[in-house]
């Protein structure tokens, strides 16, 4: 008999850079996976839709269940209730960093399942905004008057992973990467003016929200002065020089790259 089995990747997941290892396994497992949407939790939804009397610790609930839109997959297929179970606690044991964080959830039964999906819908909590594979980074930057560069990095929150990054974001339906480029950068730093943005013509792909993604770099050039305010996304900012930025950081090869790219085109500037 095919069974459908809701689960629900956690943040905790998606920091730790989950999604395509629990999207592949759940196929190696003879499982068809669908990605249906995302679900903002608050704690009144959270709470209902676990059928909870109460929450225990309602501030660390609510600064890891309810911070972001977490995505939702059908699995469907012979015992997938089964399966995405015995594959949930194998990933745990694996994965383990506390009781509160656990990486996804999956329901116990065919009824569960079955009640959690209508709940969610009859709520109204599926979101399917439409989303594109494409996705923007921007590498904001200023020259000083002795012509050294600086870069700014900003440090996300800690329930979005804690580490350092230029802006990202994902591209709209409709809308270019370019003008992608100068939203994020409007909505991140609530900066307008740009004064120059350079496509390093350097890209990579990478895996999130259930699908595969495409990320082209760009570099922002601001005034020196230029004031910068941050969004709930981060917390912290501060600028450095190339070698500081890629040394003690950025994460990630594709962002020490495209550092290195946006570097090289400004050193050719006459």
């Amino acid at each position: 008999m095919i069974e459908y089995s809701l689960v629900i990747i956690k943040p905790d997941a998606r920091e730790r850079g989950l999604e395509k290892e629990i999207y592949n396994n759940l196929n190696m497992l003879g499982l068809q996976v669908e990605n249906i949407g995302v679900v903002k939790f608050d704690l009144q939804l959270l709470m209902d839709f676990y059928q909870w009397s109460k929450i225990d610790f309602p501030a660390e609930m609510e600064g890891y269940m309810c911070i972001e839109p977490l995505p939702i997959l059908i699995a469907s297929g012979k015992d997938a209730i089964a399966k995405t179970m015995t594959f949930k606690e194998g990933l745990r044991k694996k994965y383990f960093s506390g009781p509160l964080k656990n990486l996804f959830h999956c329901p116990v039964s065919r009824e569960e399942s079955r009640w959690q999906y209508n709940f969610l819908l009859q709520k109204g909590a599926i979101m399917t905004k439409p989303r594109t594979r494409n996705q923007v980074e921007v590498i904001v930057f200023k020259r000083t008057k002795s012509g050294k560069y600086l870069f700014l990095m900003l440090l996300r929150s800690p329930e979005r992973g804690g580490f350092w990054q230029p802006v990202t974001g994902n591209v709209e339906v409709g809308e270019s990467f370019e003008n992608a480029a100068l939203r994020e950068v409007r909505e991140e730093l609530g900066i307008d003016n740009v004064i120059w943005l350079i496509d390093t013509q350097y890209s990579y792909e990478f895996f999130d929200n259930g699908m595969d993604q495409f990320e082209k770099i760009f570099g922002a050039e601001v005034a020196e002065d230029q004031e910068v305010r941050l969004s709930s996304e981060h917390t912290k900012c501060c600028w450095v020089s190339k070698d500081r930025a890629i040394n003690d950081y950025l994460k990630y090869p594709g962002n020490k790259e495209g550092l290195r790219r946006l570097f090289d085109k400004l050193s050719q500037k006459p």
